[in-house]
């Protein structure tokens, strides 16, 4: 009996396998991911909505346009930013809390890895496209 790795008899080479899977695994459909990442979007906005004493996704997506410019340009160039990097906190109701990304550059969001995930379903999807196939 020849010997080999687990799972090989199964599917073969994994290798092989992701090669000949590439474009379910990456596209799947358009409109069916699309939909997928709508409905996941909707239901974190609900999830907040009914379970905002343990998290409150709101939160993180209080951005404007001058907050997004100025993340990407500390993201990109972190050489450049000349500010401190600790988080701005108020005491709000007698504990600490901290102000939202709207306010503090250095807050954690969602705007824009939800942005950058969105803008590579669309490059994945026009890329084969754009190639012909």
């Amino acid at each position: 009996a020849e010997r080999c790795t687990y799972g090989e008899r199964i599917l073969g080479s994994s290798s092989e396998y992701v090669q000949s899977n590439v474009r379910v695994i990456l596209l799947v459909n358009s409109t069916s991911l699309f939909t997928s990442i709508l409905k996941l979007f909707v239901f974190v906005l609900k999830f907040g909505t009914y379970y905002s004493l343990f998290f409150d996704p709101r939160y993180y997506f209080q951005v404007n346009d001058q907050y997004v410019r100025n993340k990407l340009k500390v993201v990109l160039f972190p050489f450049l930013h000349r500010r401190h990097w600790t988080r701005i906190s108020e005491p709000v109701g007698g504990r600490l809390s901290y102000k939202p990304p709207i306010y503090d550059i250095n807050a954690p969001d969602l705007y824009i890895p939800f942005m950058a995930f969105g803008t590579y379903v669309v490059l994945a999807d026009l890329s084969p496209r754009l190639n012909g196939k």
